[in-house]
């Protein structure tokens, strides 16, 4: 994913919560919220807009983001 976002010259930015710290960056930019519940999924929602990418497993954050024009895929893991 950052390899294709680089070709075209999109910024990625990873949202994670305090409790999810990585220590070895894969790179992109990182944000990191408290570890609530939901403050990921509250910070992508009122951060992201009309003609934004994001990439989630989550189906509730997706169906928040398509109502506000939101380009969605859902990520699946092997």
């Amino acid at each position: 994913m950052l390899h294709i976002a680089s070709s075209y010259k999109i910024d990625v930015i990873f949202v994670a919560s305090y409790s999810y710290v990585m220590t070895n960056s894969i790179g992109g930019d990182w944000v990191y919220v408290d570890a609530n519940k939901e403050e990921v999924d509250m910070y992508i929602t009122n951060h992201s807009k009309k003609g934004d990418v994001v990439i989630t497993q989550d189906i509730v954050l997706l169906s928040l983001l398509l109502g506000k024009g939101i380009i969605t895929m859902r990520y699946i893991s092997a």
